[in-house]
């Protein structure tokens, strides 16, 4: 008889293993990051049209770039890729269409800002199988209604509201966010 094994992202496994590994060592022999200068972001924007939302995400990425933080950025416009592709410092992965394909084309960074209610799902993955926390975009006007959807505002380690601007806001709540993951994460 043979055995069946189950597919899993290959990612996913490793992302598993590392954490497994991670949380095996004692607290104070786990490397400590410096949470100001180096944070490493994650961005995800699945949005399929461009309009005055990509230009705000633009600012925003350039914005932080020039506070010093480290970021990957994917994105489901073509055009959008290749105008990050020319700000320094700024990875810029494949074009996406899927909340998986985003969660499976994320490396390990400290922190994922969420910037679209399509790609919820990616941050509540990466969350739930990588303890890599997420924060989210509030837009005008859209609540939770669905369970999934509910499950990612729940699940989210901080909000930013769509108007809000300011890079050094947008690093604070990351901050907070990736500090209160690993004081949760660290208590026993």
């Amino acid at each position: 008889m043979s055995r069946i094994r189950p597919i899993y992202p290959a990612r996913a496994v490793q992302g598993a293993r590392a954490i497994s590994q991670f949380m095996e060592r004692p607290a104070a022999a786990r490397p400590a990051r410096h949470l100001f200068r180096g944070m490493h972001i994650g961005h995800i924007n699945l949005a399929k049209s461009s309009d005055g939302e990509s230009e705000h995400f633009v600012k925003l990425i350039e914005a932080l770039q020039s506070h010093g933080a480290q970021q990957h950025v994917l994105v489901g416009i073509v055009e959008l890729a290749k105008r990050l592709d020319r700000v320094e410092n700024v990875a810029v992965g494949p074009v996406v269409r899927s909340a998986v394909t985003a969660y499976c084309l994320m490396p390990a960074v400290d922190v994922v800002h969420v910037h679209d209610p399509s790609a919820g799902q990616s941050g509540l993955l990466l969350t739930l199988t990588r303890s890599i926390p997420f924060v989210l975009t509030q837009q005008d006007g859209s609540n939770a209604r669905s369970p999934l959807a509910k499950a990612v505002y729940r699940r989210a380690a901080g909000v930013v509201y769509a108007g809000d601007a300011d890079a050094a806001r947008h690093l604070r709540i990351y901050r907070h966010a990736v500090s209160i993951w690993r004081s949760a994460i660290t208590s026993p």
